[in-house]
């Protein structure tokens, strides 16, 4: 049986020229891993090797088809494991040397979790257990944990008997809010997480409101509002409060004079209920 199949999303990049392609190419030829490796919108050549498996799509299907093929690729291989990368994470082997360690372990996790950091800021994981923000969540120690937390995909090493018993990855959420929609599900599962002592970087575009195009916008716009509208109904009321001080502050801080308005008409409309 193996243990882990590992899934690299990538977005008109070659592979090759990812920060943990070297790494994750010796990983498998040295029978540690399967290596599926999703492009979206491909720019080289196809990657062929032991333990590779390499879809090429002319089209941007985001994360969600990729993290479902993997799941797939898993459950066909037996994999117990099934660990999340988006093209842009640099690894290191101290990284993988720890999470072998821990994948062996007796006491049944959900995820195994890294701590990210972005601009010197802890973004993952965080605890939940209210409306998220960076600026007041608490950041969570390595160990045991049997809370509520929120996670970003990369880096997120999941069960994957734990993600079948969710039905898989939501395809109602290709891209942005995947990864809360995915762990708001983990945790209603009664089993702990795992957070390692590693840490790795990884650069989150939320960081940076003002610099934000229209369409990277609207895309986070409608995974929010789906996310807390047909899901986590427990914090609608509150997501509704922050998008309305989110708009107020795009009107008087933003050049963009877009993304306000796309704000206060996404308010709107869930006022309204549509």
């Amino acid at each position: 049986m193996e243990k882990l199949v590992v899934v690299i999303v990538t977005y008109r990049r070659n592979f090759t020229d990812t920060p943990s392609a070297n790494l994750l190419l010796k990983q498998a030829r040295d029978n540690q891993i399967t290596l599926v490796i999703y492009d979206n919108e491909k720019v080289g050549a196809k990657v062929i090797g032991k333990n590779i498996i390499n879809i090429q799509n002319n089209s941007n299907e985001g994360l969600v088809k990729g993290y479902n093929v993997a799941l797939e690729v898993a459950k066909d291989k037996g994999a117990q494991w099934l660990l999340l990368l988006d093209h842009d994470t640099k690894l290191s082997t101290d990284y993988f040397d720890e999470l072998s360690a821990r994948l062996d372990s007796k006491q049944p996790v959900k995820a195994i979790l890294p701590t990210i950091i972005s601009n010197e800021i802890i973004v993952s994981p965080l605890e939940s257990d209210k409306y998220i923000s960076l600026r007041t969540s608490q950041v969570l120690q390595p160990g045991q944990f049997n809370g509520q937390l929120m996670a970003i995909n990369s880096g997120s090493t999941l069960s994957v008997d734990a993600l079948q018993s969710i039905g898989g990855f939501n395809e109602a959420f290709p891209l942005d809010f995947l990864d809360h929609w995915l762990f708001w599900r983990l945790n209603q599962i009664d089993q702990p997480y795992l957070i390692l002592e590693t840490q790795f970087k990884h650069s989150l575009s939320v960081q940076t409101p003002s610099a934000m195009s229209t369409t990277r916008y609207a895309s986070i716009l409608a995974g929010e509002a789906l996310y807390y509208s047909q899901y986590n109904l427990d914090e609608f009321s509150n997501y509704r409060k922050h998008l309305m001080l989110r708009s107020a502050k795009q009107f008087l801080k933003f050049k963009n004079r877009q993304l306000w308005r796309m704000s206060l008409k996404t308010l709107i409309q869930l006022r309204r209920g549509k």
